[in-house]
C-alpha cells in the first residue's frame, strides 16, 4: 500500500474523546506510530495508516464498537478541519457538502467522497483505496459529523433519510438512534442521504474571501502531502548517525526506523539543504515555518530537541546536530559520506 499522508486535523475527535476517558492521548499514539509532538503543530502531516489505528485503539480501550459515532455526537464543526470550514463559510449547506466533497478528493489520495444528487436530496458517500483496521470507526465519524456539523452551523437539527454502511457487525439500536434515521447495513457503499430542506438552508457564518483562502490552503497542503506520497527522488543521506531518507520520510538508525514528523522532514530537508552550515534561529522561522522576521517563536528550537532524539544516539550530547552557540545550529554530513543517493 502507497503511504497517504493526511491533517492532524484527523485526530481532533479522537484525542478529546480519549482524554474525557482518562487516557493519556500519547501512549495511545505511539503505539500508533505516531509522534505525539505533532499535536502541538496544526500544520502537521501523520500517515493516514496511523490515523485509522488510533481509531482502531480507541474502540479496543473505550469498549465502543462505533467509536466513531460517539466522536462525532460531540463535536462541533471546527473539528472536522477543512471539511467543517467550508460546510461553515458556504452560502448554503449544499454547496459546502459539494465543496467538502472535491477538496477531500483533492487533499487525501487514499479516500474518495462523491457528493450526488437523488430525488428531493442528495447522498454524500465516503469509500477507501484500501480497507485498514479502523476505517468502519473513521466512516461512522465521518458520516454522523457531516450531518452534526450541518445542524452545528445552522443551529438546527439536520435528519438524514438514511444512512447505508458497508459493515454488518453493528448494533443496528445504536446506530439508528444516533442518526436519528434508517440504516441499512451490508450495503454496497458507506453514505448518508439528506434531504433537499436540509442542504438549501442558509448558512449564517458564509463569507467567500474565506472560502477562497481555503481553496489555497488546501491547494497548498495538496502539494507538500504529494511531495510526501509520491517523491522517490528526493536525496537519502548518510550521516554519522544513520540514514536519512527524505522521499519516503524516515531515519533508519541503529538498526531502527524512526518516521519523521512533517515538521521533522521539512526541517530535516531545510538542514540538508545547507549541511555543514550555521543556520539561524530567523533562517528557521522564514523558511521552514514562514513566520515573519518581526515575529519570535520557540518553534525551531523546540523542534530540533525533537528532531535530535531521533538523530543522535545521545541527544544530551549530539554529534550531527549542533548547537553553534550565540549563531544557530548546523547539521554535520561527513564529508566521505557526502553524496547523494536516489532511494528506490
Amino acid at each position: 500500500m502507497s503511504v497517504v499522508f493526511a491533517s492532524i486535523a484527523l485526530l481532533d475527535r479522537a484525542v478529546p474523546l480519549l482524554r474525557t476517558r482518562g487516557i493519556d492521548p500519547a501512549g495511545v499514539l505511539r503505539r500508533a506510530g505516531i509522534d505525539p509532538g505533532v499535536l502541538d503543530d496544526r500544520g502537521a502531516l501523520i500517515r493516514f495508516d496511523a490515523a485509522l489505528r488510533v481509531y482502531a485503539l480507541a474502540s479496543e480501550l473505550l469498549d465502543d464498537p462505533h467509536v466513531g459515532l460517539t466522536m462525532a455526537e460531540s463535536a462541533t464543526w471546527r473539528a472536522y478541519g477543512i471539511q467543517g470550514f467550508l460546510v461553515a463559510y458556504h452560502e448554503t449547506v449544499r454547496e459546502g457538502l459539494a465543496d467538502a466533497a472535491r477538496t477531500s478528493n483533492v487533499l487525501l489520495s487514499g479516500l474518495s467522497m462523491e457528493f450526488t444528487p437523488v430525488e428531493g436530496g442528495a447522498r454524500l458517500s465516503i469509500e477507501v483505496a484500501q480497507a485498514m483496521p479502523g476505517w468502519p470507526h473513521m466512516v461512522e465519524d465521518m458520516l454522523r459529523g457531516t450531518q452534526q456539523l450541518c445542524s452545528d452551523v445552522t443551529a438546527r437539527p439536520a435528519p438524514a433519510r438514511q444512512v447505508q454502511l458497508t459493515r454488518t457487525d453493528v448494533d443496528i439500536a445504536r446506530l439508528e438512534a444516533s442518526f436519528g434515521a434508517p440504516v441499512l447495513c451490508g450495503a454496497s457503499r458507506n453514505a448518508i442521504v439528506l434531504d433537499d430542506a436540509v442542504l438549501d438552508r442558509a448558512v449564517p457564518t458564509a463569507d467567500p474571501t474565506l472560502v477562497s483562502h481555503l481553496h489555497d490552503a488546501a491547494t497548498a497542503s495538496a502539494s507538500r502531502r504529494r511531495a510526501r506520497e509520491g517523491d522517490t527522488s528526493q536525496p537519502v543521506i548518510r550521516l554519522s548517525s544513520g540514514v536519512v531518507d527524505l522521499g519516503r520520510g524516515i531515519l533508519q538508525r541503529e538498526g531502527a526506523r524512526l518516521d519523521l514528523t512533517d515538521r521533522e522532514h521539512q526541517l530535516l530537508g531545510y538542514l540538508i539543504e545547507h549541511a555543514n552550515q550555521t543556520v539561524s534561529h530567523a533562517d528557521l522561522e522564514r523558511e521552514v515555518w514562514g513566520v515573519s522576521s518581526t515575529v519570535l517563536t520557540h518553534a525551531p528550537a523546540v523542534a530540533i530537541r525533537r528532531l535530535r532524539r531521533k538523530l543522535e544516539p545521545d541527544p544530551a550530547a549530539p554529534s550531527v546536530l549542533l548547537t553553534v552557540h550565540g549563531e544557530g545550529w548546523k547539521l554535520v554530513v561527513p564529508t566521505q559520506r557526502a553524496s547523494v543517493s536516489t532511494g528506490s
